[in-house]
């Protein structure tokens, strides 16, 4: 009696990247094996070879793909996945050009066949193409992450080996991701505009600062002058001035003169000459308005007609009465 079965093929237990290091004899996962896991996937694209090569179970390594622990682990894992997708490209194109063979080993009692499914090897290039292309949005923030790490491998695998935090990944994406070199660039620019902005006002202060120690001491006295002024202050509702006062002054005032922050309030006589001023400016807007209102009339009696000029001079002369003018 014969029997068929359909195996994988056999798996060379020879470790690619060389000797098994010490901590590679591990039951559990070190750094060194998770990289040792990750470059062998990106190589043959197997779990199966890849566990060998870690000397780690299936179970071990699906335990610490979904585990906090094991972020890089998982995104290098999908980067790997994405780097391999290129063998099974150069697989199906190979087998499209040279054709596929079937071995058939007969033994006494059982038939090996071993056969390659060009089909499944299409669908599963299909969904690796789909997921090299998608975005962070349609897939997720991992995928995003496997991508820029395959464009960047070694450097990751670096990475891996480190065991990294959450804080180390981020930074190591961030520094590959279009969009944040885009954003540090333009906070960088405007970090560099502030800092050329504080130059030029702290440079202009200190020329300020320069002038003024130049300054003479009666230009420095001629500036504080004309900088003292009169105004009308609504929390005392009167006038103050930080003039100086006169001696035996009275009046309110706050602070003294000589040690700056003074005001006072007005004497009779700069209330009355305040006064007058304000007088003089009313009476000044009165005639103007008056003007105005004069010549606003006289254009419209102008552009009366003559019937209406002539209305107006009876109107005027009293010649009309109001039911006459009410007509």
């Amino acid at each position: 009696m014969s029997c068929i079965t359909e195996e994988y093929p056999e798996v060379d237990k020879t470790n690619l990247w060389g000797t098994v290091r010490e901590d590679e004899e591990s039951l559990h996962w070190t750094p060194a094996k998770q990289r040792c896991f990750v470059q062998s996937l990106a190589v043959t694209g197997s779990i199966r070879v890849s566990c060998a090569e870690a000397r780690m179970s299936h179970r071990a390594t699906y335990d610490l793909r979904t585990r906090a622990n094991g972020m890089a682990f998982r995104i290098g894992w999908d980067a790997a996945i994405l780097i391999a997708r290129a063998h099974l490209v150069d697989g199906l194109f190979e087998r499209a050009i040279l054709g596929q063979r079937t071995t058939t080993q007969r033994e006494p009692d059982c038939t090996t066949h071993h056969r390659i499914d060009n089909r499944l090897a299409m669908s599963m290039l299909t969904r690796l193409d789909r997921m090299a292309g998608r975005t962070a949005k349609e897939e997720g923030q991992d995928v995003h992450y496997a991508q820029m790490a395959a464009q960047d491998f070694e450097a990751f695998l670096d990475l891996i080996e480190s065991a990294p935090g959450i804080e180390a990944i981020t930074d190591f994406m961030n520094a590959r991701d279009p969009e944040k070199i885009a954003e540090m660039q333009a906070l960088q620019r405007c970090e560099a505009e502030a800092a050329v902005k504080a130059e030029i006002a702290a440079r202009k202060a200190q020329e300020r600062m320069d002038e003024e120690e130049e300054m003479s001491d009666e230009e420095a006295i001629e500036s504080l002058v004309s900088s003292m002024t009169v105004w009308f202050d609504d929390r005392f509702e009167d006038w103050r001035t930080d003039f100086p006062p006169d001696e035996g002054f009275d009046g309110a005032s706050i602070g003294e003169f000589d040690k700056g922050g003074y005001e006072r309030s007005l004497t009779d006589t700069e209330i009355a000459v305040m006064v007058a001023e304000k007088a003089m400016e009313s009476l000044a807007v009165r005639t103007a308005a008056v003007k105005a209102r004069d010549a606003w009339f006289a254009d419209r009696a102008e552009a009366l007609e003559d019937d209406g000029k002539a209305l107006l001079a009876r109107i005027l002369s009293g010649a009309v009465g109001e039911n006459e003018e009410a007509g």
